[in-house]
């Protein structure tokens, strides 16, 4: 698998991001220009409640400046324990902005970049009272009230359960290997998403945190998506792979990807690899490589098709031929993996 990377960022940004109007203030935001400093910057509680808010500040050259620096000091509030696989996150983000729930499709695209969140619009996210000290600095609070965003969590996470369960149940009668393995896997990651909305709930409002208990139970799936990854396997079919790298380099993908491989699976992997020597206007040795995927489900149905081609050069026909199997391993690393995840996001969309 993967190795595991942290998913508090990607989380933040896809719950508060949307396409809503401009963050507002307070009801007692106001600017000051120098002068003597308020209350608000040495203790930010002292003007928002913290039962009521979380609130933080940003400094910066000018407003603008400021508040996208409080608004990466409020992410930074909710950064989580909880360590997820890279999968995991970018299937989510493709969940989501893919339209797999309610309305999703029309929300801001996100990014699980934190160096980019001061780019986003926050749902949510308000900006109060502004300041500027005698060195020209601006000074701003950003806050969020606990339970308008607390109410935001739940809807997401009740929203994203409904997803989850519809599909635990195709997965639990769906005769297909792969579809099985596909829908568990499916709902397993917005499981993972869940329990980290959960955890930042539990900054948020405690009391909502509590209220927002689960419909399912995370467990059982993490159980059945094992098994239905244990009950099948990948066997390989290539052609034109005369030294076995390709296939080698397919194999150790799915490996990677939680996968068994063997001569007697279920779900054949056939490919093809084939280079030809070309003349370039170059000093080098330059050869064209053509790499063909197909995965093919228990019903002999194409599911996933990669067609990709390149070209290698190198010093000496030896080097570029070394080369030509170093491209095609990157393409199989990446764009494999890509195809086979889109696949398993297609069953969310059903």
């Amino acid at each position: 698998m993967k190795k595991a990377g942290v998913f508090w960022a990607l989380i933040i940004l896809i719950v508060l991001t949307g396409c809503t109007s401009s963050p507002s203030s307070s009801p007692s935001s106001s600017s000051r220009n120098s002068g003597k400093q308020p209350d608000w910057v040495s203790d930010v509680y002292s003007a928002y409640t913290e039962d009521d808010y979380l609130a933080v500040l940003g400094e910066g050259d000018s407003l603008s400046q400021a508040q996208a620096k409080a608004a990466s000091n409020m992410s930074l509030i909710f950064e989580s324990r909880i360590m997820v696989d890279s999968t995991v996150e970018s299937r989510f983000v493709e969940m989501r902005t893919g339209g797999a729930f309610s309305g999703s499709s029309e929300e801001t695209s996100v990014t699980d970049k934190i160096s980019q969140l001061s780019d986003q619009t926050l749902m949510n996210l308000k900006y109060g009272e502004s300041w500027t000290n005698s060195m020209g600095k601006v000074i701003v609070v950003a806050y969020l009230n606990r339970q308008e965003t607390a109410e935001l969590y739940r809807s997401r996470m009740n929203e994203q359960s409904q997803v989850l369960n519809r599909l635990k149940s195709d997965g639990d009668r769906a005769v297909s290997k792969l579809a099985r393995y596909a829908y568990y896997d499916s709902a397993y990651v917005i499981a993972m998403a869940n329990e980290v909305m959960r955890e930042q709930l539990e900054i948020i409002s405690p009391a909502s945190a509590r209220l927002a208990g689960s419909n399912y139970d995370l467990n059982e799936i993490k159980s059945a998506r094992s098994d239905a990854s244990d009950d099948m396997s990948f066997r390989m079919e290539f052609t034109g792979d005369d030294e076995g790298k390709a296939q080698a380099a397919l194999a150790e993908t799915l490996t990677e990807m939680g996968f068994s491989v063997g001569p007697d699976g279920d779900i054949a992997v056939a490919g093809s690899v084939r280079s030809e020597k070309i003349e370039r206007a170059n000093d080098y040795k330059n050869y064209k490589w053509y790499l063909v995927i197909d995965v093919v489900d228990e019903s002999d149905k194409v599911i996933i098709a990669v067609n990709e081609s390149g070209t290698s050069a190198s010093t000496s026909d030896s080097a570029a031929l070394s080369r030509v199997n170093t491209d095609v391993k990157k393409v199989i690393n990446k764009e494999f993996e890509k195809q086979f995840n889109s696949y398993l996001n297609s069953f969310t969309e059903k």
